[in-house]
């Protein structure tokens, strides 16, 4: 796991489940539509070793293996990196390290009994894709209704906008000053 090889696993406890959503109905009954898969977990219970009887050829005798290993398991735990657990033959790819406890007693001398889960995690990619809606004919009139993009508008538009409303907004004050003058000849 992660480039940490145990020295012996003592269990390995798979948990595969689903959600079935229940549905109430007029009746008094409920229904279902679905199920609904949750992540596969890994409960493993394994042995580190100073003196490793199994991997003594890949790691030799040292008086601080355990405390290196357990090192990396922390460092493992912190980085939220996924892993691949391998044991028995059997992969588990994506997998977090969802919980991690690592006894400190004086019963385990030169080796130490640590417990941990895996989650394994789904890894999604994420895409943008262009949305065009259209309405084709809209009220009684059935006059077109136009459509709606999810591009950007441009600050060219926007510069426009404004520039056409400061010139209405003239337009409406000059009206305004034209009216006044007609009423101020009334009187």
């Amino acid at each position: 796991m992660g480039g940490i090889e145990f020295d012996a696993v003592k269990t390995k406890d798979e948990q595969l489940s689903a959600e079935v959503p229940e549905y109430a109905t007029e009746n008094g009954y409920t229904t279902s539509d679905d199920i609904i898969v949750k992540a596969t977990t890994l409960n493993v219970t394994a042995t580190i070793a100073n003196r490793p009887v199994t991997w003594y050829s890949r790691h030799g005798s040292s008086a601080n293996r355990v405390a290196e290993v357990t090192r990396q398991l922390r460092k493992l735990f912190v980085s939220r990196k996924l892993v691949t657990y391998i044991a028995n033959g059997d992969t588990w790819e994506n997998m977090a390290l969802s919980s991690l406890k690592i006894p400190d007693d004086a019963e385990s001398g030169d080796s130490v009994t640590v417990e941990f889960s895996l989650t394994q995690v789904t890894v999604t990619e994420k895409k943008t894709a262009l949305v065009v809606v259209s309405f084709p004919r809209g009220g009684t009139t059935k006059t077109n209704a136009g459509s709606v993009s999810t591009k950007k508008t441009t600050s060219k538009t926007a510069s426009s906008k404004s520039s056409s409303s400061s010139r209405s907004s003239s337009k409406g004050s000059s009206i305004a000053k034209g009216m006044l003058n007609r009423v101020s000849k009334l009187f």
